[in-house]
This record gives structure tokens, sequence and C-alpha cells, in this order.
């Protein structure tokens, strides 16, 4: 179906390219991510580059209607750059799309603070996949200030988002040896999830339970609470059960809690 709708755009902007350039890269954007999903690395990353090239040109003839989608074509095409393997360009692209949000929430910080941490959160990933701690730890950390912002005038609408870069945050830092400071991150993201899991419980106790993972390494690598650690991936194992279905990411998720809970078992001769 997506491929039909890029190839009929594709004739139309022959003839009209202001009118329907937008349609074919929206089109191509959709494909892309379709096509990553389903395995196309290769032909994902073409499509991405062909959406790009289309939002560059749309964002040269009229830059306000059109940078905030250039911005989010080069944030999914970092994506598919580094998913292929290319994460010098990967990392160019996400900062680029940094950049651009930057300039846009700085001319109107509400309709634009979210999709600036939303960039950001993703460039500290590819930045710590590069083993770039420190840069990934300062960008990571500006999308929680920014999550913290807007939390305060709408808690529900941004309490997910501020926990996930809470949850990041500790991530950078533990990776960086900081235990202390992640652990007190840690505890505030699992605060926040304790919040939405009882609200909503089939939606957010997976990432419950991955707080309360990272919670009890934390506990142990900060502090050599063994037992309060133990008793953090006791529960963390119990709500990934039912989730842990075979061949997801929430079974990967429960190996890896597993291996930690039997871990600091045998290390308290339990």
């Amino acid at each position: 179906m997506l491929e039909e709708r890029v190839k009929i755009y594709e004739q139309l902007v022959l003839d009209d390219f202001p009118k329907y350039a937008p349609e074919l890269a929206s089109s191509l954007h959709n494909l892309a991510t379709n096509l990553a999903e389903s395995g196309g690395k290769v032909k994902a990353l073409e499509a991405s580059n062909r959406a790009l090239g289309i939002y560059e040109q749309l964002a040269q003839i009229n830059p306000s209607a059109y940078n905030p989608d250039l911005a989010n074509s080069l944030n999914n095409r970092s994506n598919h750059l580094v998913n292929s393997g290319d994460m010098v360009r990967g990392l160019d692209a996400s900062r680029q799309s940094v950049e651009i949000y930057d300039q846009l929430a700085q001319s109107n910080f509400p309709a634009y603070a979210h999709y600036l941490a939303g960039s950001l959160n993703n460039h500290s990933t590819h930045l710590a996949k590069d083993g770039k701690q420190e840069e990934a730890s300062k960008a990571i950390n500006r999308a929680r200030e920014i999550y913290e912002q807007l939390a305060q005038s709408n808690f529900p609408a941004y309490a997910p988002n501020l926990a996930l870069s809470l949850h990041n945050l500790a991530n950078r830092l533990a990776e960086s040896g900081d235990w202390v400071q992640a652990l007190s991150y840690s505890q505030s993201a699992l605060e926040i999830r304790e919040q939405l899991t009882k609200s909503n419980f089939l939606a957010y106790a997976p990432d419950l339970a991955l707080s309360l993972y990272n919670l009890s390494a934390c506990l142990y690598k900060s502090k050599g609470s063994r037992q309060e650690a133990l008793e953090a991936i006791e529960q963390a194992c119990k709500l990934i059960e039912r989730f842990a279905t075979p061949g997801t990411t929430y079974a990967n998720w429960q190996a890896s809690m597993i291996e930690l809970h039997d871990a600091l078992r045998r290390e308290l001769g339990a």
C-alpha cells in the first residue's frame, strides 16, 4: 500500500512539486519505518534518504513551514543509519535534528519543547552506543530538564517521558561509573512509574519492572546492599513474567533480570 502511494506521488510531483512533494516525503518516511520494522534496513535507509532530500528542498523554499518536518526526518534517518552500522553519519543526523528543534523551541517553547527533548534523548542514545558517555549524559540530562518543566504544567501527559529520561540518565551515569547519582535518578524514575502503573497496569508494568531492575543494580553497585537489591529484582521478575512471551523484548528483559536475581541469591547464600 505504501509503495503504491510512493509511486503515485512520484508521478504527481513531476507536474507540481510544491503541491505533492510533502505527501511524497511523508509516504517515503512511513515506508522507511515499515521497512525497518520488517528487517529491511538497506531499503529503509534508502527511503529515509529520499524523504530527507525532499524535506531539505522544501525547507529551503519555506523554512518556517518545513523545518519541523526536516528535523523529524533527520531524527529518523539517524536511527536508520545507526541501525545500519553507520554511527558517524547517524550521530551527525541526530545532532542536526537537535539543532533545528532547539531553534524552533527558542521561538515557540510550548509547541516544540517536547520534540526537542525527544531528539535529545535519541541523540544521547547514539552517543552512548559510540562510547561518548559524558556527552550522552549531558544530552539526556537536558531532555530530563525539559520534561520536568513540561510535567509541571501537565503531569499526566509528560510523566511517561519524564520517567524515561530519568531512567536513561541513570543508565548513562551508571555507564560512567557514577552509581550514587544513578541510584538517585533510578529511584525518581521508579516513583513515577509506580504512579503510572497504578492507573494503567498493562501499559506501564513492564517499564516499572525495568526500573526495578535498574534500581537493583544501582543498590548493589552504589551501596553494596545485596538484600535490598534482591528484593527489588524479585519484584521485577514477578512483574515481567506475565509479559515475557518468547521472542519478545520483554523476554530478553526477563532473562537479564533472572541472571541478576540468581547472582544476588548466590552471593547471599540464599
